[in-house]
C-alpha cells in the first residue's frame, strides 16, 4: 500500500507542472470549409478574353483555410500570441497564395496587454482591409464580393500592425510595412518601398462606424503590384430589428502614372461605393448589394456597376448553405470580372457583363 501510495505521489508531482503549463497557453485549431457550384458566364464584347467568351459550370472554393492560434499568459496582464493561416483548395486540393511558402495568410507573433493593446508583426491583413471587408460586404468571399471593384483589401507581409484595446467602442489600428526581402522588386527604387494603413472603428450594439486610410509608396503589398497610390475609405451599418444595411464609400488615387495608358480594375483615380442590406426571417437571411466603381480618370466610359442578390440559410451558428445571383455591368471602356479583384472569374474584354449563381455551403470551425 505504501509503495502505491509513493507511486500516487510522485506521478502527482510531475502532473500538476504539466496541469499548470497547460492552464497558461492554449492552441486552437480552426478553419472555413466554403465551396460552391457556380455558373458563370462571362458576357459579350467584341475583343476576346481570358475565358474566351464562353460560358461554364465549376466547383469553386470560397477561401477555404485552416489555421491554427494560440495565446500564452506571461502574467500581469500581458500574454504572447501567435496565429499560423494557410488557404485550401476544396476544389481541387491545392493551396493557392499572394505569397510564397506554406502558410500565405495571416500569420504573426506578438504581445498583448489589457491595458495597453497588441503589437503583432508579420503577413496580416491591412486596417484598411479589416474596417469594412466581411463586416460591410453581405458577400464576403464569393463570386458577389464587392472586392471584384473596390479591390485594395490586401495582406501586408514583412509588417507590424499596432491594435488599440476597446475603449466603449471605440478602437483604432495601425499597419507599418517595408519591401524587405519579401517583397517583389521589380526596380531599385522597390527596394525602399513602403506602406501605411490605418483605421478608426466605432462598433456599439446596432451601430457600426469606420474611417481607413492607406498609402503605398513602390511597394508590392501581398496581391497587389508594387505602385504609388492613396486611398480613403468610409464606412458603416445599422441594425434595427431583424434588418440591416449598410455603405462604403471609397476615393482612391493611383499616383504611378499622371495619365494610365490602359484600364485597370487595380488602379486608376476614381471614387466607388455600395449599398446593402441583409434581412432575417428565422434561419433565413435574405441579402442584397450595388456596388458602384466611378469612371476611371482620362479613361471614357471607364465606370461598372454590379447587384447581387441571394438568400442565406442558417443549419447552425457554424454552417451555412447560401445560393445567389450576381452581374457586373462594364461600360464600354471597363472590364470588371466577379469576385476578390476581379480574379474569380474575368470578363470577356472590355464592356462586356459578367455573370453568374453560386450554390453553395459554408461551415467554419
Amino acid at each position: 500500500m505504501n509503495k502505491k501510495l509513493i507511486a500516487l505521489a510522485v506521478a502527482g508531482a510531475f502532473a500538476l507542472p504539466l496541469a499548470a503549463a497547460a492552464a497558461e497557453s492554449n492552441v486552437t485549431i480552426y478553419g472555413k470549409a466554403d465551396i460552391a457550384l457556380d455558373n458563370v458566364d462571362p458576357g459579350t464584347a467584341a475583343a476576346g478574353g481570358s475565358n474566351s467568351g464562353y460560358k461554364r459550370s465549376r466547383v469553386s472554393s470560397g477561401n477555404s483555410l485552416l489555421g491554427f492560434k494560440g495565446t500564452e499568459d506571461l502574467g500581469n496582464g500581458l500574454a504572447a500570441v501567435f496565429q499560423i493561416e494557410q488557404n485550401v483548395n476544396l476544389d481541387d486540393g491545392s493551396t493557392p497564395g499572394v505569397t510564397s511558402g506554406t502558410f500565405n495568410r495571416a500569420t504573426f507573433a506578438g504581445l498583448t496587454g489589457k491595458s495597453w493593446g497588441t503589437v503583432t508583426l508579420g503577413i496580416q491583413d491591412t486596417p484598411y482591409k479589416t474596417a469594412a471587408s466581411g463586416k460591410l460586404d453581405p458577400f464576403s468571399d464569393t463570386i458577389g464580393d464587392y472586392n471584384a471593384i473596390f479591390n485594395r483589401d490586401v495582406r501586408a507581409t514583412n509588417s507590424v500592425k499596432y491594435v488599440t484595446p476597446d475603449f466603449s467602442g471605440f478602437s483604432a489600428s495601425i499597419l507599418w510595412s517595408a519591401a524587405n526581402e519579401g517583397a517583389a522588386a521589380a526596380s531599385a527604387d522597390n527596394q525602399d518601398g513602403k506602406f501605411l494603413s490605418v483605421n478608426g472603428v466605432y462598433a456599439n450594439g446596432p451601430i457600426y462606424v469606420t474611417v481607413a486610410h492607406e498609402r503605398s509608396r513602390a511597394y508590392a503589398a501581398s496581391a497587389t503590384a508594387a505602385t504609388e497610390y492613396k486611398a480613403n475609405k468610409i464606412g458603416g451599418s445599422y441594425t434595427f430589428g431583424d434588418a440591416t444595411v449598410g455603405a462604403v464609400w471609397e476615393k482612391y488615387t493611383d499616383d504611378s502614372a499622371t495619365t494610365p495608358v490602359a484600364f485597370s480594375a487595380a488602379t486608376g483615380r476614381r471614387t466607388d461605393w455600395t449599398i446593402n442590406g441583409v434581412y432575417n426571417i428565422g434561419a433565413v437571411a435574405l441579402k442584397a448589394a450595388y456596388v458602384k466603381a466611378g469612371k476611371q480618370e482620362n479613361i471614357d466610359n471607364s465606370d461598372a456597376s454590379q447587384w447581387t442578390l441571394g438568400a442565406y440559410y442558417s443549419f447552425s451558428k457554424r454552417t451555412q448553405a447560401y445560393a445567389l445571383y450576381t452581374r457586373m455591368d462594364n461600360k464600354d471602356g471597363a472590364s470588371y470580372g466577379l469576385g476578390q479583384g476581379g480574379t474569380s472569374f474575368s470578363a470577356s474584354g472590355a464592356g462586356a457583363d459578367p455573370k453568374g449563381l453560386a450554390l453553395g455551403m459554408k461551415h467554419t470551425f
